[in-house]
């Protein structure tokens, strides 16, 4: 596994270094998506290194390190190219420390929007995408989150189609527990009682497809609203790469990640609740059908 790591990398021309003094960058989509940003607006210090260690064993993150890689590189290499980034900016080091530093760059960030020119999409009338990704904290409470999805998606009637997108079924990884991450897949689709409904879904996101992200991508960019209940990859992929998201945590995950300036919000259309019931009342306000 671990010389097709090393293979990969020089593959997408990314230089590999051996340094047991380095300590490397987060490695989640969310945390790419946000490094690249920090990198664009010099809220970064660069280089910037990525730890192959979690891509040459198996390990909590990663049920299939090698595609979880692969599917990086390729990240990397479009939205650098894409933001006219020097690639050689950003280095992977071979070593044992499997320390990480996640500088939180948030409350300094200028706009939150990356270039990516994906003109892919095909769904011609307005839709809205729902996400079906739920990422807390271990003493969320979810069963109660998803109850109250799920009253809300069999009522729920909209003139939009709506666009179901992300994982089936929920991720099964040691740190996919420690992170209470789930799905809303069986409780969004109740929406199909009364909408249409376009699904979209995957399986699973055990081995990724990176083509099928950059779809999504592209449907993301070009939806009226997105949709998302937590944090993680999908909510911010939407935040960065979409026209607008609504999206609802709880107080101890907005604390912790969501220190953005005030005029980010209504700059890139952004509302974030910490009243899971005022976000869908919004939503039954804004984009619902009153019979």
């Amino acid at each position: 596994m671990e010389e097709r790591a090393l293979t990969l990398c020089k593959n997408y021309n990314f230089e590999v270094i051996n340094d047991e003094t380095k300590i490397c960058r987060a490695t989640g989509l969310g945390d790419l998506l946000y490094l690249i940003l920090g990198i664009q607006q010099n809220l970064v210090e660069t280089p910037t290194y990525i730890n192959l260690h979690y891509f040459m064993h198996s390990n909590m993150y990663y049920i299939d390190p090698i595609t979880h890689l692969e599917f990086r590189l390729k990240l990397l290499t479009d939205l650098l190219i894409n933001n006219n980034i020097n690639p050689n900016i950003i280095k992977f080091v071979k070593n044992s420390v499997h320390d990480i530093v996640q500088p939180f760059i948030y409350h300094r960030l200028q706009n939150l929007h990356l270039n990516w020119d994906i003109q892919n999409n095909t769904i011609k009338q307005p839709y809205i995408i729902f996400h079906t990704k739920l990422r807390f904290h271990a003493t969320y409470d979810m069963m109660q989150l998803k109850e109250k999805i799920k009253k809300f998606a069999e009522s729920f009637r909209t003139e939009f189609t709506i666009v179901l997108m992300g994982e089936r079924i929920e991720p099964q990884t040691d740190e996919a527990k420690l992170h209470r991450m789930s799905v809303c897949y069986e409780e969004l689709l109740k929406l199909k009682d009364k909408n249409t409904v376009l699904d979209l879904t995957v399986e699973n996101c055990d081995s990724p497809n990176y083509d099928q992200y950059r779809n999504d991508v592209g449907i993301i960019q070009n939806a009226c609203m997105n949709i998302s209940f937590g944090c993680g990859g999908s909510t911010t992929t939407s935040m960065i790469m979409g026209k607008g998201t609504i999206f609802y945590v709880d107080t101890f995950i907005k604390n912790m990640y969501f220190h953005f300036n005030n005029n980010l919000y209504l700059k890139h259309n952004i509302q974030l609740y910490v009243s899971v019931d005022e976000m869908i009342n919004y939503i039954i306000k804004t984009y619902g059908i009153i019979i």
